[in-house]
């Protein structure tokens, strides 16, 4: 009995070691703030630590000004959601190749992207909190990633 519940065991921890590989995603996002005059701008840095290339939805990638879509999660100093005021685009599936930027293996995309305007800050000095938080289609279906970077702080305005 003991031999075949040590088998059983260790097959589910090899299904639960697959699954966490499966989960794991391959490209880093690393966000930072910067003020400029009364506009903010996120500078995100898109690295792939992966062995093969990763494709990241052109329309998330930071390229296309406005995004037609929300990138970020942004709280207050009360950790309050702060609303997204931006465009909403309709959009349909996206094609590979046209519709990505592909981060090969090793590599890094940067990106500047003006956010400022897309989000309903008070208009009295506070501290928030912002964070890449998307969820990206891969192409071919091979299902979604969701990409999230490191939390921001900045004070505004």
């Amino acid at each position: 009995h003991a031999a075949i519940l040590a088998v059983a065991l260790l097959a589910s921890c090899t299904e639960i070691k697959r699954a966490e590989i499966m989960e794991t995603n391959p490209l880093n996002i690393s966000l930072q703030v910067v003020k400029q005059g009364p506009e903010l701008y996120a500078q995100l840095r898109f690295t792939n630590g992966g062995r093969e290339p990763f494709a990241l939805e052109r329309s998330l990638s930071g390229q296309e000004i406005p995004a037609g879509r929300q990138l970020f999660r942004v709280v207050n100093a009360a950790n309050e959601k702060v609303p997204y005021m931006g465009q909403a685009a309709k959009r349909g599936e996206p094609v590979f190749p046209d519709d990505y930027v592909i981060v090969q293996p090793g590599a890094e995309f940067l990106a500047v992207y003006p956010f400022g305007s897309e989000y309903g800050f008070e208009p009295r000095s506070q501290t928030y909190k912002v964070q890449y938080d998307v969820v990206n289609a891969l192409p071919g279906d091979k299902g979604l990633a969701f990409l999230k970077s490191n939390v921001a702080a900045f004070t505004y305005p």
